[in-house]
């Protein structure tokens, strides 16, 4: 059935702002908590690090990198997470969504929003089971009201595509560079107070730090450096006795992008298949 109206408006106004990534190269997904701060606060995380915050970002980076056509590792640190994408494994191989912007970061937001509440919610379902049965009722009261004002988590995305290898990996030299300012700068603000924080960089931190009886380095690499999403190949066997080999996405604590050669060269090689 002919539509001229709907070929009017598809013609002459949606199509006309539809763009589109170049093909066959690296596409870059990067997803950002808005107004996590706010969020953090209500949920009364713990400073400098908190597990449970970690533990929904990661599987939130997880679910991103099992359920995206063409992903091929991930980097999660703080409330961001980024996703690298590729289309060239083979001639056959398709950009998801066809590399349309829009979607790419409309649908990549809204599956993180969806994700991360998920796993919210079932952290504040087990915190006020945790509360009636530890604490006074006057607190549990407290929790509850504070738990039930708890807003939504928000992401916001966008994507871009980098044409090289080596300038993909320098994103994520980027990205891990920032990790580790923030993780300096959360422990000096926890154990200095932001005061002390301020017109100082992390190498002056570190040594204040380091005075006052706090080591940045003895922190877990996942607090230093971040997580990697990495996909490797995982062998068993069903109930039937038959050996298998599938791949699987896993949670990685993540390392220095610059220092670590070793580690840079698998991820490098990761990075080319």
């Amino acid at each position: 059935m002919k539509d001229s109206i709907g070929d009017r408006m598809k013609n002459d106004y949606e199509n006309t702002t539809r763009y589109f990534l170049p093909r066959k190269t690296y596409t870059v997904i990067r997803i950002d908590g808005k107004a996590f701060h706010t969020l953090t606060k209500k949920l009364m995380f713990k400073k400098p690090f908190d597990n449970d915050f970690i533990h929904m970002m990661d599987e939130t980076a997880k679910y991103l990198c099992e359920n995206i056509q063409g992903a091929i590792v991930g980097y999660v640190q703080s409330d961001e997470i980024s996703i690298i994408l590729q289309d060239f494994k083979d001639i056959h191989t398709c950009a998801w969504f066809d590399a349309n912007i829009q979607k790419i970061a409309s649908v990549s937001a809204s599956m993180a929003t969806a994700k991360f509440n998920s796993l919210m919610n079932e952290y504040i379902e087990k915190e006020k089971k945790s509360c009636k049965e530890w604490v006074t009722r006057d607190v549990t009261m407290k929790t509850m009201i504070r738990l039930a004002t708890v807003p939504f988590a928000l992401f916001d995305s966008r994507c871009f595509t980098i044409s090289k290898c080596f300038e993909t990996y320098n994103y994520l030299v980027w990205r891990n560079k920032d990790c580790i300012r923030n993780s300096i700068l959360s422990v000096a603000q926890t154990k200095l107070g932001r005061k002390e924080v301020e017109n100082k960089n992390c190498k002056i931190l570190k040594e204040i730090l380091f005075e006052q009886g706090y080591n940045w380095n003895e922190y877990a690499d996942e607090f230093k450096y971040g997580r990697l999403i990495r996909k490797i190949q995982k062998s068993g066997e069903n109930s039937r006795g038959e050996k298998y080999i599938r791949n699987v996405w896993v949670i990685q604590p993540a390392f220095d992008l610059v220092e670590n050669d070793t580690m840079k060269v698998g991820l490098m090689t990761e990075l080319e298949i």
